[in-house]
């Protein structure tokens, strides 16, 4: 085996056939050093060289990676073998850093971890994710005026409310008029917290809903009658209730506790402006689970008079009873919040039993390769097949996936040349007829390349 440069050759360092190895080579500039481990991780042989030749010249230079076959696709030059897997990094690592690399090759078991979704929420994010409810005008793009038809999951009931882009304290708010409303399907709490910065613009009309499920029902955050008062409302209880005004910012919150009601009117410092507790007959939410629309805006049995008027600048519901303290401390994050929510971003989280972590510049993990045996594989982490394809081995190496190339089978990945480099292949050659057979590299006597030195072993 060789850890080739250029039209070096050298070093050198046996191996034999049908046998599984780590193959590791790293050029630091001006030397190679070539490695073979076997599967306990235990160095079988290792030579360095310095020569005229060991240099990987033009860094940066624009050369398809090959694995299987030099991209000069050479009769009889074909790597016949199974490889299980295949890390590279633009550096030069140290020889104590190649053993745990090959620890960490022959340990690896799985695939890699599928990236998935994640925010990552800041001090002044509102929506956290793990709310029942959470609506942030902030998330709602648009130009002043603009039709509000969705919002984080609702959608328009009746017409749609519209953006004000400075609708409450300078700050973005939704409006809602005589007819709009938005909805959410949804099942009913068994307790619930919810909270709402939000102000009245109009005092005409009656039991005007800003949040809740079901009319007379379940639970309900609105205004009393045709009254000045705020209400925490469970079925057909209309209590508790405490005073607020029109035209002014608040945020209103209540809580039920399963056999009471508690309401408070915050003002935009944070301060309690009344709060009011209730325990009564209807002081609860029944039949939890029910399939229930939740309705913003208006009750979903769409009576003349009870539509909303004013604006909302955000709303977050919990289906837990909140302790006063929990409220209290939910109003200042809410007053205190801005921005969007962050956008979910592809994050993969590895394992310690994961190969490919994210910072290599090649990785090839056969338990990537999804298949039945013998299925050909087109495509590898970014590598596609170059001539033929080679084939997935459910069992190949050491009862372990491995996907085999028979003699015209190879993949290739466009990239530039490094300046140094550091590679290892978990592999074992299956034929010894042929030379120069490459696992990978880049170039045929260019730039570098980890193969069989000629055809000797």
């Amino acid at each position: 085996m060789t850890m080739h440069t250029q039209n070096s050759n050298e070093p050198t360092v046996a191996f034999d056939w049908n046998t599984p190895y780590v193959f590791c080579g790293v050029n630091r500039g001006t030397s190679n050093t070539v490695w073979v481990f076997n599967t306990n991780g235990a160095v079988v042989a290792t030579l360095s060289s310095s020569c005229a030749q060991c240099t990987i010249p033009s860094a940066g230079t624009s050369k398809e990676i090959s694995v299987g076959w030099s991209s000069s696709k050479k009769p009889g030059e074909a790597f016949k073998g199974r490889i299980r897997s295949i890390v590279a990094y633009k550096q030069a690592f140290s020889d104590a850093e190649v053993a745990s690399l090959v620890q960490r090759m022959l340990a690896a078991s799985g695939p890699t971890p599928v990236a998935v979704p994640v925010a990552v929420p800041t001090s002044a994010t509102l929506c956290k994710g793990s709310e029942w409810i959470c609506l942030n005008a902030d998330d709602v793009s648009g130009n002043e005026d603009s039709a509000v038809q969705t919002w984080n999951g609702f959608t328009s009931l009746y017409d749609a409310p519209v953006l004000k882009k400075t609708g409450i304290n300078n700050l973005p708010a939704i409006q809602f008029n005589a007819n709009s409303a938005l909805k959410r399907d949804d099942t009913t709490p068994s307790v619930v917290t919810v909270c709402a910065y939000a102000t009245y613009l109009d005092s005409t009309g009656f039991w005007n809903q800003i949040v809740g499920q079901g009319h007379d029902q379940y639970w309900v955050l609105r205004r009393y009658s045709d009254q000045k008062l705020m209400t925490m409302h469970t079925q057909n209880s209309n209590e508790p209730t405490v005073a607020f005004d029109w035209n002014t910012p608040y945020v209103f919150c209540g809580v039920n506790r399963g056999t009471s009601n508690t309401v408070w009117v915050f003002n935009t410092n944070g301060a309690v402006v009344a709060t009011l507790s209730s325990s009564c007959a209807q002081c609860t939410i029944p039949s939890a689970g029910t399939s229930k629309e939740i309705s913003v805006g208006w009750s979903s049995s769409k009576k003349p008079g009870e539509a909303f008027k004013g604006r909302i600048r955000s709303i977050v519901a919990y289906k837990q009873a909140f302790s006063d303290a929990e409220v209290a401390s939910l109003v200042q994050r809410m007053l205190a919040a801005s921005g969007p929510t962050p956008v979910a971003v592809p994050v993969a989280v590895p394992t310690s039993a994961t190969l490919c972590k994210g910072s290599e510049w090649i990785c090839l993990n056969a338990d990537d390769v999804s298949g039945n045996e013998d299925s050909a594989v087109q495509t590898w982490n970014g590598f596609t097949s170059l001539y033929d394809a080679p084939v997935l081995k459910k069992t190949g190496i050491n009862n372990l996936p491995a996907i085999q190339f028979n003699a015209n089978s190879a993949l290739k990945r466009d990239d530039t040349t490094p300046s140094v480099v550091t590679v290892c292949a978990y592999a074992t050659y299956l034929d010894s007829t042929g030379f120069w057979n490459q696992i990978v590299g880049q170039g045929h006597d260019q730039y570098w390349v980890l193969r069989r030195y000629s055809d000797q072993k």
